[in-house]
């Protein structure tokens, strides 16, 4: 797999949006709680120039991307990681998440949380991820995300 992670352009906004809306109903959400989500699944432009968004292409298609933000001096969040869904299980997921967490760790993180989609926790977890609590869905506050942390440095 001839892969390349590079930091995505403002440009690509739109197109990140529709990878993120689309890999978010690959896992069988209803169609009411999709519309819903999509606001919430719009990366901007703003979101690309303030914070570290990385895109994973191949063959200059871009297959997936994720968007990590400084929470604090020594916590970084991955906002978003996600994989267009006709390439989920090929890999590229694992080669964001291994980019993002070196990135954390280069800007000087501790720690990476991740309020994550319940259908990820098993993909997190297999980076050393582990659940510390859960926080209410945006969109559907009966529904209840895992927050998960990375401890980059261990004491």
């Amino acid at each position: 797999m001839d892969e390349t992670i590079r930091k995505a352009l403002p440009a690509e906004a739109a197109f990140l949006s529709d990878i993120a809306f689309r890999s978010k109903a690959f896992w069988g959400y209803e169609p009411e709680y999709m519309l819903l989500a999509k606001k919430d699944l719009t990366i901007t432009e703003k979101n690309i120039m303030g914070n570290w968004v990385f895109v994973i292409e191949t063959q200059n298609t871009i297959k997936g991307f994720y968007e990590l933000r400084d929470n604090s001096n020594e916590e970084a969040e991955l906002f978003w990681l996600f994989v267009d869904p006709n390439s989920i299980g090929s890999g590229y997921g694992k080669s964001l998440m291994k980019h993002a967490i070196q990135v954390a760790g280069d800007k000087g993180f501790n720690d990476i949380k991740i309020k994550s989609d319940p259908n990820a926790v098993g993909f997190y977890k297999g980076f050393g991820a582990v659940v510390i609590g859960e926080s209410s869905s945006t969109v559907r506050p009966d529904l209840k995300l895992p927050v998960m942390i990375i401890h980059l440095k261990q004491d």
